[in-house]
């Protein structure tokens, strides 16, 4: 499918801009808006499909609102979610893609946006390290999702630079918080899934929570409990959450290379068929 005429040369990508649809080609924002230029924003990440409602879009909107007032950023505009979803995809001619969320403070213009990409594509199991760089405790803004990513990104190019694919981001004492992208769960030799609470201080992830639900709801043990650097050595297997590609299975963490199991298909299609 084609984007409607009018609506730019880009084909695969589509922007609703404070109740307007744009030009995906055209500039949006005045060269000295000063949210930008100081590096302020709030983002929320997704997985869309035509005709079907986001998966627990509320709870992103819910952690939008939460954001934008620890930020004083003012009130979340209202959306109408499946009317703008589908229009965007139509203008992007695409039946599924990666959505975006974008709100800046109040007085920014536009200040409200939602935009639409093709979705990435699946990534082979993932090579995990241990990042350097620590989150401090104190951090405001490690429970965020921020669009001032200089952390997280310093984080993951230092990653990749030796070999890895994804960091694996510690607290002061060791403990286990999160990778650049995603949320991180183990499985432990007992069959038990772990992931790290929320107590530890770091973005508490859509899918995280989902995935949480429909295990316990399937009479899978979950726990969520500190998790320390070490407990990877043992694990049975290591995986990743996030909203747009919902699990990614680990292959290694450091030198460390782990089993492959089917348990992460069989969680992926659970999450699915709820959907």
């Amino acid at each position: 499918m084609n984007p409607r005429p009018g609506t730019g040369s880009c084909r695969g990508r589509a922007v609703w801009a404070d109740g307007v649809f744009r030009d995906p080609d055209a500039p949006l924002f005045p060269p000295f808006e000063s949210s930008l230029l100081r590096g302020l924003g709030l983002i929320e990440s997704f997985r869309m499909l035509r005709g079907r409602p986001i998966p627990d879009f509320g709870v992103h909107l819910q952690r939008l609102r939460w954001g934008a007032g620890r930020l004083a950023f003012g009130p979340v505009p209202p959306l109408e979610e499946a009317e703008i979803r589908d229009e965007l995809l139509e203008r992007a001619g695409l039946d599924e893609g990666r959505g975006r969320l974008h709100l800046l403070p109040a007085g920014a213009r536009p200040r409200f946006l939602w935009t639409v990409e093709p979705l990435p594509e699946p990534p082979p199991p993932l090579r995990l390290t241990f990042s350097p760089f620590r989150r401090g405790n104190l951090d405001p803004t490690a429970s965020l999702k921020h669009a001032s990513r200089g952390f997280l990104e310093a984080a993951l190019r230092e990653a990749r630079d030796r070999g890895f694919d994804e960091a694996i981001l510690l607290g002061e004492q060791g403990e286990v918080r999160e990778c650049c992208g995603a949320n991180l769960f183990l499985v432990e030799t007992s069959g038990t899934v772990v992931t790290p609470t929320l107590v530890d201080g770091f973005l508490p992830g859509v899918t995280r929570g989902r995935l949480c639900r429909i295990l316990r709801e399937h009479g899978i043990p979950v726990r969520e409990r500190t998790v320390f650097a070490e407990e990877l050595e043992d694990a049975r297997e290591v995986f990743l959450t996030n909203a747009v590609q919902g699990i990614l299975p680990a292959a290694s963490v450091e030198e460390r290379i782990l089993p492959e199991t089917a348990a992460r298909e069989r969680w992926l299609r659970w999450i699915r068929e709820e959907t």
